[in-house]
């Protein structure tokens, strides 16, 4: 999970001061980096939770199937993927 912290912490945090840079049209890094850092890495380890719990969840799901289409490794990985970013969009921009 600490691995999910550092990686979100760093990626969205360079994403913010490059899109404010870019607004700005020189480099402008905020006086409240660290805790949007905190708050970033939070985020990127309870995202990282939650595709884990999808992911298993899905796999049961498509286990009790009768279809055989569905227990290819193929299908787990579409369904999965399309529910996880389901999931990430519902919850960033408040869609129930």
């Amino acid at each position: 999970m600490s691995c999910h912290f550092i990686k979100f912490a760093i990626l969205a945090t360079l994403g913010e001061v490059i899109a404010n840079s870019m607004r700005n049209k020189k480099l402008t890094i905020p006086h409240s980096i660290g805790y949007r850092m905190l708050i970033w890495g939070l985020l990127g380890v309870w995202i990282a939770f939650m595709m884990g719990i999808f992911a298993e969840a899905m796999g049961a799901k498509l286990a009790k199937s009768s279809s055989t289409i569905l227990h290819t490794k193929l299908a787990f990985c579409i369904l999965n993927f399309t529910g996880n970013e389901y999931i990430i969009r519902s919850s960033i921009h408040g869609i129930a």
